[in-house]
Protein backbone atom coordinates (compact mmCIF):
# COMPACT_ATOMS: atom_id res chain seq x y z
CA UNK A 1 0.00 0.00 0.00
CA UNK A 2 1.19 3.21 -1.06
CA UNK A 3 3.66 1.90 -3.47
CA UNK A 4 2.16 4.65 -5.93
CA UNK A 5 0.66 7.84 -5.03
CA UNK A 6 -1.59 11.15 -7.26
CA UNK A 7 -2.49 14.00 -5.50
CA UNK A 8 -4.62 16.75 -7.07
CA UNK A 9 -7.64 19.34 -5.46
CA UNK A 10 -7.67 17.56 -1.80
CA UNK A 11 -8.23 14.25 -3.38
CA UNK A 12 -5.51 11.30 -3.31
CA UNK A 13 -4.72 8.06 -5.53
CA UNK A 14 -3.02 5.26 -3.63
CA UNK A 15 -1.54 2.23 -4.99
CA UNK A 16 -1.48 -0.94 -3.87
CA UNK A 17 0.11 -3.02 -6.30
CA UNK A 18 0.44 -6.01 -4.53
CA UNK A 19 -2.81 -6.59 -3.12
CA UNK A 20 -4.49 -9.00 -3.14
CA UNK A 21 -2.19 -10.31 -5.73
CA UNK A 22 -3.18 -8.63 -8.63
CA UNK A 23 -3.30 -4.93 -6.93
CA UNK A 24 -5.80 -2.34 -6.12
CA UNK A 25 -5.92 1.23 -6.01
CA UNK A 26 -7.47 3.80 -3.41
CA UNK A 27 -9.59 7.25 -3.24
CA UNK A 28 -9.16 9.32 -0.22
CA UNK A 29 -10.97 12.74 0.10
CA UNK A 30 -9.57 14.98 2.49
CA UNK A 31 -11.34 17.15 4.95
CA UNK A 32 -9.13 19.17 7.09
CA UNK A 33 -6.16 17.31 8.56
CA UNK A 34 -8.49 14.12 8.06
CA UNK A 35 -8.21 11.72 5.26
CA UNK A 36 -11.35 9.43 4.65
CA UNK A 37 -11.35 6.48 1.86
CA UNK A 38 -14.23 6.92 -1.08
CA UNK A 39 -13.35 3.78 -3.07
CA UNK A 40 -11.67 1.24 -4.02
CA UNK A 41 -10.93 0.42 -7.37
CA UNK A 42 -10.35 -3.43 -8.81
CA UNK A 43 -10.56 -3.89 -12.43
CA UNK A 44 -12.41 -7.10 -13.84
CA UNK A 45 -10.02 -7.41 -16.20
CA UNK A 46 -6.71 -7.82 -14.12
CA UNK A 47 -5.39 -11.28 -13.03
CA UNK A 48 -2.94 -12.26 -10.06
CA UNK A 49 0.23 -11.07 -11.20
CA UNK A 50 -0.62 -7.91 -13.42
CA UNK A 51 0.59 -5.39 -10.79
CA UNK A 52 -2.46 -3.01 -10.86
CA UNK A 53 -1.29 -0.01 -8.81
CA UNK A 54 2.21 -0.03 -9.86
CA UNK A 55 1.87 3.48 -11.26
CA UNK A 56 -1.04 5.82 -10.72
CA UNK A 57 -2.05 9.76 -11.84
CA UNK A 58 -5.17 11.37 -11.16
CA UNK A 59 -6.84 14.37 -12.33
CA UNK A 60 -10.37 15.89 -11.98
CA UNK A 61 -12.68 13.15 -12.62
CA UNK A 62 -9.97 10.57 -14.03
CA UNK A 63 -7.35 8.43 -12.94
CA UNK A 64 -4.70 6.84 -15.25
CA UNK A 65 -3.05 3.40 -13.38
CA UNK A 66 -0.48 1.56 -15.26
CA UNK A 67 -0.70 -2.74 -14.87
CA UNK A 68 3.16 -3.74 -15.65
CA UNK A 69 2.69 -7.46 -15.42
CA UNK A 70 -0.57 -7.50 -17.57
CA UNK A 71 0.20 -9.62 -20.56
CA UNK A 72 2.08 -9.70 -23.40
CA UNK A 73 3.71 -6.09 -22.45
CA UNK A 74 2.23 -4.28 -19.30
CA UNK A 75 -1.00 -1.94 -19.81
CA UNK A 76 -2.67 0.97 -18.31
CA UNK A 77 -6.58 1.82 -17.60
CA UNK A 78 -8.01 4.95 -17.68
CA UNK A 79 -11.66 5.19 -15.38
CA UNK A 80 -13.94 8.08 -15.57
CA UNK A 81 -15.90 9.45 -12.73
CA UNK A 82 -18.82 11.31 -13.59
CA UNK A 83 -19.31 13.07 -10.29
CA UNK A 84 -15.39 13.54 -9.20
CA UNK A 85 -14.60 12.54 -5.79
CA UNK A 86 -15.98 13.48 -2.26
CA UNK A 87 -15.54 17.03 -0.33
CA UNK A 88 -15.31 17.73 2.83
CA UNK A 89 -17.39 19.67 5.26
CA UNK A 90 -15.62 21.35 8.29
CA UNK A 91 -17.94 21.24 11.63
CA UNK A 92 -19.78 23.86 13.07
CA UNK A 93 -18.60 26.07 9.86
CA UNK A 94 -21.33 27.30 6.84
CA UNK A 95 -19.81 26.20 3.55
CA UNK A 96 -21.11 26.86 0.02
CA UNK A 97 -21.87 23.86 -1.88
CA UNK A 98 -23.46 22.24 -5.40
CA UNK A 99 -23.56 19.12 -7.40
CA UNK A 100 -20.67 18.21 -9.69
CA UNK A 101 -23.14 16.27 -11.67
CA UNK A 102 -26.80 15.13 -11.61
CA UNK A 103 -27.53 12.70 -8.89
CA UNK A 104 -29.94 9.47 -9.81
CA UNK A 105 -32.52 11.13 -7.26
CA UNK A 106 -31.46 15.18 -6.74
CA UNK A 107 -33.09 15.29 -3.20
CA UNK A 108 -31.51 16.35 -0.30
CA UNK A 109 -31.74 13.01 1.47
CA UNK A 110 -30.48 10.77 -1.84
CA UNK A 111 -27.17 13.14 -1.75
CA UNK A 112 -26.38 14.01 1.12
CA UNK A 113 -28.22 11.62 3.60
CA UNK A 114 -25.88 8.86 3.13
CA UNK A 115 -23.22 10.76 4.22
CA UNK A 116 -24.53 12.69 7.50
CA UNK A 117 -27.65 10.84 8.25
CA UNK A 118 -31.05 11.46 7.30
CA UNK A 119 -32.47 11.19 10.41
CA UNK A 120 -30.23 13.79 11.97
CA UNK A 121 -31.22 16.68 9.26
CA UNK A 122 -32.29 19.49 10.92
CA UNK A 123 -30.81 18.52 14.71
CA UNK A 124 -26.67 17.80 12.85
CA UNK A 125 -26.91 19.46 9.84
CA UNK A 126 -29.08 21.51 7.46
CA UNK A 127 -28.91 23.47 3.63
CA UNK A 128 -30.41 26.41 2.76
CA UNK A 129 -30.82 28.07 -0.88
CA UNK A 130 -31.03 31.93 -1.39
CA UNK A 131 -33.97 33.06 -2.98
CA UNK A 132 -33.37 36.19 -5.15
CA UNK A 133 -37.01 37.50 -5.18
CA UNK A 134 -36.89 37.94 -1.44
CA UNK A 135 -33.36 38.65 -1.06
CA UNK A 136 -33.61 35.77 1.93
CA UNK A 137 -32.66 32.19 2.83
CA UNK A 138 -35.38 29.18 2.93
CA UNK A 139 -34.19 26.23 5.21
CA UNK A 140 -34.89 22.86 2.59
CA UNK A 141 -36.71 19.57 3.44
CA UNK A 142 -35.52 16.51 3.05
CA UNK A 143 -37.28 15.49 0.10
CA UNK A 144 -36.28 19.08 -1.74
CA UNK A 145 -34.92 18.70 -5.14
CA UNK A 146 -31.45 19.97 -5.78
CA UNK A 147 -30.26 21.33 -9.40
CA UNK A 148 -26.74 21.02 -10.78
CA UNK A 149 -25.72 24.88 -10.92
CA UNK A 150 -27.58 26.29 -8.02
CA UNK A 151 -25.45 26.94 -5.04
CA UNK A 152 -26.89 25.87 -1.35
CA UNK A 153 -25.24 26.70 2.03
CA UNK A 154 -24.80 23.84 4.50
CA UNK A 155 -24.28 23.80 8.19
CA UNK A 156 -23.11 20.31 10.05
CA UNK A 157 -22.26 20.21 13.51
CA UNK A 158 -20.17 17.10 12.61
CA UNK A 159 -16.37 17.15 10.55
CA UNK A 160 -17.68 15.13 7.41
CA UNK A 161 -17.03 14.16 3.60
CA UNK A 162 -19.85 13.61 1.20
CA UNK A 163 -19.93 12.48 -2.47
CA UNK A 164 -22.39 11.70 -5.09
CA UNK A 165 -22.52 7.53 -5.57
CA UNK A 166 -25.05 7.07 -8.36
CA UNK A 167 -24.74 10.18 -10.72
CA UNK A 168 -24.16 11.09 -14.59
CA UNK A 169 -22.10 13.93 -16.40
CA UNK A 170 -24.28 17.03 -16.19
CA UNK A 171 -25.23 18.21 -20.33
CA UNK A 172 -23.45 20.25 -21.95
CA UNK A 173 -24.57 21.99 -24.74
CA UNK A 174 -22.47 23.50 -27.63
CA UNK A 175 -22.68 27.15 -29.13
CA UNK A 176 -20.20 29.92 -30.90
CA UNK A 177 -20.13 31.48 -27.54
CA UNK A 178 -19.01 28.46 -25.53
CA UNK A 179 -14.94 28.26 -25.15
CA UNK A 180 -14.54 24.80 -25.56
CA UNK A 181 -15.67 22.83 -28.16
CA UNK A 182 -16.57 19.51 -25.89
CA UNK A 183 -19.72 22.03 -24.86
CA UNK A 184 -20.57 24.33 -21.70
CA UNK A 185 -23.03 24.04 -18.95
CA UNK A 186 -25.59 26.48 -18.83
CA UNK A 187 -26.50 28.36 -15.27
CA UNK A 188 -29.23 30.86 -15.55
CA UNK A 189 -28.92 33.64 -13.80
CA UNK A 190 -31.70 35.88 -12.05
CA UNK A 191 -31.89 39.79 -12.68
CA UNK A 192 -34.97 41.26 -10.99
CA UNK A 193 -34.49 44.67 -12.17
CA UNK A 194 -35.40 45.77 -8.95
CA UNK A 195 -31.72 45.79 -6.96
CA UNK A 196 -28.97 47.87 -7.94
CA UNK A 197 -26.14 45.02 -7.75
CA UNK A 198 -28.17 41.59 -7.85
CA UNK A 199 -25.92 38.53 -6.42
CA UNK A 200 -26.62 35.07 -7.81
CA UNK A 201 -25.30 32.14 -5.60
CA UNK A 202 -24.29 29.30 -8.27
CA UNK A 203 -22.14 26.75 -8.07
CA UNK A 204 -19.57 24.74 -10.27
CA UNK A 205 -21.51 21.98 -12.46
CA UNK A 206 -18.65 19.66 -13.70
CA UNK A 207 -16.05 17.36 -11.68
CA UNK A 208 -12.75 18.99 -12.61
CA UNK A 209 -11.30 22.27 -12.16
CA UNK A 210 -12.01 24.84 -14.81
CA UNK A 211 -10.55 28.53 -15.40
CA UNK A 212 -13.32 31.41 -14.75
CA UNK A 213 -11.21 32.97 -17.51
CA UNK A 214 -12.83 30.68 -19.36
CA UNK A 215 -16.67 31.02 -18.31
CA UNK A 216 -18.60 33.61 -20.74
CA UNK A 217 -21.67 35.49 -19.52
CA UNK A 218 -24.48 35.85 -22.36
CA UNK A 219 -26.48 38.87 -22.07
CA UNK A 220 -29.44 39.01 -24.75
CA UNK A 221 -26.95 36.96 -27.34
CA UNK A 222 -23.95 38.74 -26.72
CA UNK A 223 -21.07 36.62 -24.89
CA UNK A 224 -19.12 38.29 -22.27
CA UNK A 225 -15.83 37.47 -20.81
CA UNK A 226 -16.18 38.41 -16.63
CA UNK A 227 -13.67 41.71 -17.44
CA UNK A 228 -15.71 42.86 -20.62
CA UNK A 229 -18.94 41.73 -18.65
CA UNK A 230 -18.01 44.90 -15.85
CA UNK A 231 -16.67 47.38 -18.72
CA UNK A 232 -20.05 46.85 -20.34
CA UNK A 233 -21.79 46.98 -16.87
CA UNK A 234 -23.92 44.01 -16.68
CA UNK A 235 -21.77 41.93 -14.22
CA UNK A 236 -18.95 42.07 -12.16
CA UNK A 237 -15.82 40.24 -13.00
CA UNK A 238 -15.21 38.99 -9.51
CA UNK A 239 -16.17 35.59 -7.92
CA UNK A 240 -16.70 35.48 -4.54
CA UNK A 241 -15.77 32.65 -2.33
CA UNK A 242 -17.20 31.86 1.71
CA UNK A 243 -13.82 30.32 3.31
CA UNK A 244 -15.23 29.59 6.26
CA UNK A 245 -14.97 33.10 8.13
CA UNK A 246 -15.01 35.51 5.32
CA UNK A 247 -14.98 35.85 1.27
CA UNK A 248 -12.09 35.64 -0.66
CA UNK A 249 -12.58 37.37 -4.01
CA UNK A 250 -10.99 36.03 -7.35
CA UNK A 251 -11.62 37.36 -11.10
CA UNK A 252 -10.21 36.39 -14.24
CA UNK A 253 -7.48 39.04 -15.25
CA UNK A 254 -5.73 40.21 -11.45
CA UNK A 255 -2.01 38.48 -11.61
CA UNK A 256 -2.35 36.10 -7.98
CA UNK A 257 -5.80 36.60 -8.19
CA UNK A 258 -6.70 34.35 -11.49
CA UNK A 259 -9.86 32.38 -10.17
CA UNK A 260 -11.02 28.88 -11.03
CA UNK A 261 -14.19 27.08 -10.49
CA UNK A 262 -13.92 23.90 -8.36
CA UNK A 263 -16.48 20.52 -8.17
CA UNK A 264 -18.75 20.74 -4.94
CA UNK A 265 -17.99 24.36 -4.83
CA UNK A 266 -20.54 27.39 -4.33
CA UNK A 267 -19.76 30.59 -5.70
CA UNK A 268 -21.68 33.83 -5.58
CA UNK A 269 -21.81 36.46 -8.96
CA UNK A 270 -22.87 39.69 -9.09
CA UNK A 271 -25.04 41.56 -11.74
CA UNK A 272 -24.66 45.30 -11.89
CA UNK A 273 -27.03 47.79 -13.09
CA UNK A 274 -27.03 47.40 -16.41
CA UNK A 275 -28.27 43.09 -16.19
CA UNK A 276 -31.91 44.87 -15.68
CA UNK A 277 -31.83 45.39 -19.17
CA UNK A 278 -31.32 41.79 -19.85
CA UNK A 279 -33.69 40.05 -17.14
CA UNK A 280 -34.61 37.07 -18.67
CA UNK A 281 -32.12 36.94 -21.35
CA UNK A 282 -28.66 36.31 -19.04
CA UNK A 283 -26.52 33.06 -18.55
CA UNK A 284 -23.37 31.53 -17.79
CA UNK A 285 -21.57 29.76 -19.88
CA UNK A 286 -19.22 26.71 -17.83
CA UNK A 287 -16.72 25.19 -20.42
CA UNK A 288 -15.62 21.23 -20.27
CA UNK A 289 -12.32 22.84 -20.41
CA UNK A 290 -9.98 21.74 -17.64
CA UNK A 291 -8.01 24.61 -15.76
CA UNK A 292 -4.00 25.55 -16.86
CA UNK A 293 -2.97 24.60 -13.71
Amino acid sequence: FGYSVSLSDGTALVGASVYPNSGAVYIFAQNGNTWTQQQKIISSDIAQGDVFGWAVSLSGDATLIAAIGDDPAGAAYVFHFDCGFGDGIAANTWTMVGLACLPGTSTVENVFGDDFGGANYGSRWIIYEYNNNTDWYTALSLSSTLTPGKGYWILSLDELVWDIEDGTATSLTTSTDCTSPDGCFEIDLTASGGVADEHNLISHPLPFTVDWSEVRLVASGTAYSPSAAETAGIMDKQIWKYNGSAYDTYDDVTPGSIGQLKPHEGIWVKLLTGSSAHAGNLKLLVPATRATD
